[in-house]
Order: structure tokens, then C-alpha cells, then sequence
């Protein structure tokens, strides 16, 4: 007999729950015999440990458990512990962890000690610029629509495909609408189902299959963490990301947002978020090991243009001025982190084991445009670059770069020698793609895109009702009926955008030739409305309206600015624009033109930007947001291409649906919206010093004008 040594039991068994447990050998235990008698079970006491060696070493050297049969222990059945490595199970919420602690394997069974869960609907952050009081960025984490089903056998609620729940968020609003002008609709019928509204707060299934329907909101931000002694588990979702270009004078109004999934794929599939990280860690005495790391973002898109870029430089700009008044701060906050134990933890040189690390493919669409607001210099040396390589020639949108998944396995690192593999990861993936930006550039039409186009298109047509007629003649028609859009948008529309890209470029070349900024933001202005046929043709006329009398408020313009040397820059501008200002008219239409026989093919949803951006006053204060000021002041700065930009905005009135009354500091403008294009447009407007008398009656806000002769 040889005295005990440290890791001389095969095992170590810890029960860290508040209940009894059962153990034993695998095929050697019995729970319970038909005479009702238990052989080879084993009791560990809640909150205790026990070192066990083998009932029968020659048979099978398998840890097996359950629960002591009481009121408050779970139902549980049979489970086993591995000891021949570590590893870790999750059984409903109840953790078996299996490691070496010291020289002795340990098996044991714990449950969280803290478990936080943290919802949120939302959350919008808006980035402003105090010293310039420009509204910059405005990003927000939202949550989204979500319909359940629970079938009339059934006692659960199931999440229903996005097909399904955009049929009936449809139909449901159709409801709404019809209950608030008076007309009740009990019963409607969709392509998918029928619905009884009966009780729009709990509407019932009819067909095809009998049940519940509840309206959830899906959360925005999900995150769960569960602490024990020896394991913590985190696990965070984000529903959709969205960041807006608040910027008055901007070419992308969206910077960033997920891309919806084709048509193809989401229809049969349930909602998926759009950024899910987890991981559980299980802390040793020396090092963590870090059992499982995966981290899934959907695909996405980037938008950024030169404006954008200016502003973000010139904020940064402001904060490296103030630094010098923070430092102390910084000191304090840096001291304060240094002495936390998990941010210590987390920066030191300690290595880490990981297990398992997963990052999910990357599928990118990348825009980039150097005609925003002018002013300001570029940040890492693009503003060289730029100037280098011309303008046109740093133009593209809708470049997709697909970066391969990153996964790894078994790896002994150090936090810094993680982050630097990663990073060469996918600074290979984009340089082995740089031959995408080049086949991408707006300048000759990306034919990137219209391969990949052509490619999708082809594709669907044959695939799709393949598909659909393995499940039915109807899902046949279906698939047929998505397989020509798709061929015809692909192969239309993008041929139609590429040639749009082309005349676009070209425009925003010979438009720079005007020397005239005004000009441009307006050009800019009408490009980011998105102009149909009519109003096309409409700022086609106005092009060479402007070019032509240029020649004469050019000249008038320069020298009531400069004086005698602002007339010969008029003169100059007068001559070029006489030119340039046509044939950026003429260009544009055929853009405009083209883009618009590709939106009108191609069924993909374009995101659209929040809310407005941010109201901030003539006396440059900075308050909280204000939905009815930001929507007056957007009006006024974007009506008719920033003719009024020059007014400060005061408030205003909503007539009706398509008439306004808005009041600036420098006059009063009556508001409607235009037939055609829809877009605000002035009805008549007056200034204040040629009213003599403004009366506001008692029983309603009525503005009675009169002008001095």
C-alpha cells in the first residue's frame, strides 16, 4: 500500500449546486432494480467534493449522475462527465465542466452564480460637433417586427419565416388603417394564409392552419452573462446597426447598414441578427482557457464620401486640442482601469488557450466618393492621394469584397499575438481583392458588378423553379415568377447601371469645370433625390437656363463679393459655365435616366435614413433632438436644390398632408408638394420687411398678409 499522492483518484468530483446529486460507474450504477434497490449509487451532499475511485476498474470508466429525487431538484435524466479531457456541457442551464486542477482531474457540476440578462428596444447615439455645430453621424441599434405562431395542439410559440410576417405586418396595418376611417375588417386574406382581426391585440390563424398569432417587437440588444467560479459564458446579439450621414451637403445618406437577403433565401428562413458574438471562458488557476469564440455579422454595407471624412477629421482635430485639459483625467481613469482586476487580466502578457475560435465569411459593399462638402483636408494622406490620382479615378460604389471565414483551433496565445493573426488575415483577403476596387471605379461602368449581376441573374432563372417543383406545382410558379425578375433586373438593371456609373462620373467631372459651388450642391442635391424621368427633364432646362445667363450674374456676383477681382473670376466662370453647365444637364438626364430604368427592374429594398438630422439654431446651441423642428429645417435647407439654405428656420405648421407654412428669420414660405416629383416645393413665399401686418386669429393659426405697395 503506497501513501496518497496528489491526482492518485481517478477522479474528483465537485457538486457546487444547492441540491444532493447521484453518481456512479457507467453499465455498473443501477438507479433502481425491479425489487426497488439502488447498486453502487453514490450521494454527494450539496456544496461538497469527494476524490472516487472505480466500483469496478475493469469495466467501463464512464462518471454518470442525476439528481437526488426530491420536490425542488429539476428533472434530469441520466448524464455522463468525461474525464479524459477538459470539456464543458450545457444541460439545461446547468454546467459540467471537466479540467485538471493541479495534478488531479475534476469533474464538476455547477450553475451560474450570476446570471444577467440585459434587453433594450434600442438605442440611438447622435456625434455632433459643438464648434462647428454640425450634426454628423447619427447611429442607432433598432429593433424590428417579429410574428409568433402557437398551433391550437400546441403549447408554444414558434417564430414564423420573414415571408409570413410580412404578409401579415401587412395586413395587420391594413387593419389599423381601415379601424381609424371607420371600416372594420375582420377577416383578410393574404397570399399565404387567412387571418381573423377580429381582436387586432390577439388575431387567430384560419387557414392553412388553425392558431395564435401574437405581434412581438425582436429585441435590439440581447446580451446574457452567466458567472460561476469557474465559468463564464457571454452572449450578445444585435437585431440591425445602422449609421446615417446627417451632413447637410452629402452624397451617401446611409454609412453604414445590413443589405436584406435575396428575396431567395429570406423567404423561407427565420429573422436573423445582425451581429451575434459568443464565448465561454473557463478560468484556471494559470491561465483562461477560452472553450468556445464565435463571432457572426451579416452581410453589410459602407458609404463614405469626402465630406464625411472632413467632418470626422475636423472633429478629432478639436478633441487633440483639448487634450491638454484631460490629461489629468486620463491619468485618474487610467490608474482607476490598472487596478481592476478584469482589465488587468485582460492587458496583461498572460497567455490565453483557445479551443475553438470561429468569424463568420464578410461580405462587404464598399462606396467611396470624393465629391461631398469641400474644405478641410483628408485624414491618412488621402487628401495626396487624391489630388494624385484625380477625382475620377477614386470613384466607385457598390463594391463587394467576400472575405473567407477565420477559424482556428487548439492555440496557445498571448491577446496581442491573437489580434495580430486576425489582422493579417484579412489584410491578405483584401489585398488578394484589390483587383476589385480597380474593376469597381464608377469610370468604366463597374464591371465587376455587372458580371456578378449577370451571374446571380442566370442563376436564379434556372435554379428557383428547380426548386419550387420539387414542392409543388404552386412553389413552381412561384420559383419561375422570382427567376425572371431576378434574370430581368440583374441583366437590365445592371446593364443600366453600369452605363448610369459611366455618365455619372463624367458628369461630376465636367460639373467641376463650373468653378461654381453653388452649382455643385446643387447637382449634389438632386443626385441624392434620386430624380425621375420629369424632373430630369425639368433640371435639364434649368442646366442651360443657368449656363446661359451666367454669363452675366456670374461677372455681378464676383465683383459684389470681390470687387474688381471677383468680376474677371465671374467673367472666367461666366464663359466655362456657358458650356459646362448644358452639358453636366444633359449628362445627368441620361444618368438620371438610367438609374431610373434600374430601380424600376430591380426589386431590392433600398434602406432609408432614420430621421432627419439634428435642428440646431442661430444661436448655435445644442438641445435635445426635436423630431417637428428637424423635419422643418430639412425642408428648408433641401427645397428646390438649397435655395432658402441661406434662412435660419424658425418653426412651422402642417396645413394638410401636402401643405406646409413654414417661417424663417428672413421670410414666411407657403409649402406643397410637388405632383410629380413629389418633393417640397415653395408655393409662394414673401419676406418679412415687405409685410406691413401679420394677424394670427383666436380660433386657429391664420396668417394674414399684406404687402406694401
Amino acid at each position: 500500500i503506497n501513501d496518497y499522492f496528489d491526482g492518485a483518484a481517478p477522479a474528483m468530483i465537485v457538486n457546487a449546486l444547492n441540491v444532493p446529486i447521484l453518481f456512479g460507474q457507467k453499465r455498473v450504477t443501477v438507479w433502481a432494480s425491479k425489487t426497488g434497490q439502488q447498486r453502487y449509487v453514490h450521494t454527494l451532499p450539496a456544496n461538497h467534493s469527494v476524490h472516487y475511485t472505480w466500483d469496478f476498474p475493469s469495466g467501463d470508466r464512464t462518471l454518470i449522475w442525476k439528481y437526488e429525487y426530491s420536490m425542488s431538484a429539476p428533472e434530469v435524466e441520466e448524464q455522463s462527465i468525461d474525464l479524459k479531457c477538459d470539456g464543458l456541457v450545457d444541460v439545461n442551464g446547468v454546467f459540467v465542466v471537466s479540467f485538471l486542477e493541479g495534478k488531479q482531474r475534476a469533474g464538476e457540476i455547477t450553475k451560474p452564480k450570476i446570471n444577467v440578462e440585459v434587453i433594450m428596444k434600442g438605442i440611438g447615439l447622435s456625434i455632433v460637433n459643438n464648434d462647428s455645430k454640425k450634426d454628423i453621424l447619427y447611429i442607432a441599434i433598432t429593433s424590428s417586427v417579429l410574428w409568433e405562431f402557437k398551433a391550437t395542439d400546441s403549447k408554444r410559440y414558434k417564430a414564423l419565416p420573414v415571408k409570413s410576417i410580412d404578409a401579415i405586418e401587412s395586413s395587420y396595418q391594413s387593419v389599423l388603417l381601415n379601424k381609424k376611417v371607420g371600416q372594420n375588417v375582420d377577416v383578410v386574406d393574404n397570399e399565404f394564409m387567412r387571418i381573423d382581426f377580429t381582436d387586432s391585440e390577439a388575431p387567430k390563424q384560419i387557414s392553412p392552419k388553425n392558431g395564435q398569432l401574437r405581434r412581438l417587437a425582436n429585441r435590439g440588444i440581447w446580451v446574457s452573462l452567466a458567472l460561476s467560479e469557474h465559468i463564464v459564458q457571454f452572449h450578445m446579439k444585435v437585431n440591425r446597426l445602422q449609421i446615417d450621414n446627417q451632413m447637410p451637403d452629402h452624397i451617401f445618406e446611409i454609412v453604414m447598414c445590413p443589405i436584406a437577403p435575396p428575396k431567395t433565401i429570406a423567404v423561407e428562413h427565420l429573422p436573423k441578427s445582425f451581429i451575434e458574438l459568443s464565448t465561454i471562458i473557463q478560468r484556471q488557476a494559470t491561465m483562461n482557457r477560452f472553450k468556445y469564440n464565435t463571432i457572426l455579422i451579416q452581410e453589410f454595407l459602407i458609404q463614405i464620401d469626402r465630406g464625411l471624412l472632413s467632418a470626422i477629421q475636423e472633429l478629432t482635430e478639436v478633441a487633440v486640442k483639448k487634450e491638454e485639459n484631460t490629461k489629468l483625467i486620463a491619468k485618474d481613469v487610467r490608474d482607476i482601469l490598472l487596478k481592476n482586476t478584469i482589465t488587468e487580466s485582460l492587458l496583461s502578457s498572460r497567455k490565453s488557450y483557445y479551443d475553438y475560435i470561429h468569424f463568420s465569411p464578410l461580405k462587404v459593399h464598399l462606396s467611396f466618393s470624393m465629391a461631398g462638402a469641400s474644405g478641410g483636408q483628408l485624414p491618412l494622406g488621402l487628401d495626396f492621394f487624391v489630388r494624385s490620382a484625380g477625382v475620377t479615378l477614386t470613384e466607385f460604389n457598390d463594391v463587394i469584397f467576400k472575405l473567407d471565414y477565420f477559424e482556428r483551433k487548439s492555440l496557445l496565445l498571448e491577446n496581442s499575438e491573437l489580434i495580430s493573426i486576425v489582422t493579417n488575415h484579412y489584410t491578405t483577403q483584401v489585398l488578394k481583392q484589390f483587383y476589385v476596387l480597380v474593376l469597381g471605379l464608377d469610370l468604366i461602368g463597374n464591371p465587376m458588378k455587372l458580371v456578378l449581376g449577370l451571374k446571380e441573374g442566370v442563376g436564379d432563372f434556372f435554379y428557383e423553379p428547380f426548386q419550387g417543383i420539387i414542392q409543388g406545382p404552386g412553389e413552381f410558379a412561384e420559383g419561375l415568377s422570382i427567376g425572371v425578375k431576378s434574370l430581368a433586373s440583374n441583366v437590365v438593371g445592371g446593364a443600366a447601371g453600369a452605363l448610369g456609373s459611366i455618365t455619372n462620373t463624367l458628369g461630376e467631372g465636367v460639373s467641376a469645370l463650373t468653378m461654381d459651388d453653388k452649382f455643385k450642391r446643387e447637382r449634389r442635391s438632386r443626385l441624392n433625390r434620386k430624380v425621375g424621368f420629369a424632373e430630369g427633364g425639368k433640371n435639364l432646362l434649368k442646366g442651360v437656363f443657368s449656363g446661359v445667363t451666367g454669363v452675366i450674374t456670374q461677372p455681378i456676383q464676383g465683383a459684389r463679393e470681390d470687387g474688381f477681382e471677383g468680376l474677371f473670376k465671374g467673367v472666367g466662370k461666366g464663359v466655362v459655365g456657358i458650356v459646362a453647365q448644358p452639358a453636366t444637364g444633359v449628362i445627368d438626364f441620361a444618368s438620371g435616366s438610367l438609374q431610373s430604368v434600374k430601380r424600376a427592374v430591380d426589386p431590392k429594398q433600398e434602406a432609408k435614413t432614420m430621421r432627419p438630422s439634428r435642428y440646431i439654431g442661430s444661436d448655435g446651441k445644442v438641445v435635445p433632438y426635436n423630431r417637428h423642428f428637424a423635419t422643418g429645417s430639412t425642408i428648408v435647407r433641401e427645397m428646390e436644390n438649397g435655395k432658402y439654405m441661406s434662412d435660419n428656420y424658425v418653426i412651422h405648421c402642417q396645413l394638410n398632408a401636402g401643405a406646409l407654412i413654414i417661417l424663417t428669420d428672413k421670410r414666411v414660405i407657403a409649402v406643397k408638394k410637388g405632383m410629380m416629383s413629389h418633393n417640397w416645393e415653395s408655393d409662394w413665399a414673401e419676406e418679412w420687411h415687405n409685410c406691413a401686418k401679420v394677424n394670427i386669429s383666436g380660433d386657429g393659426l391664420k396668417l394674414k398678409i399684406t404687402t406694401k405697395v
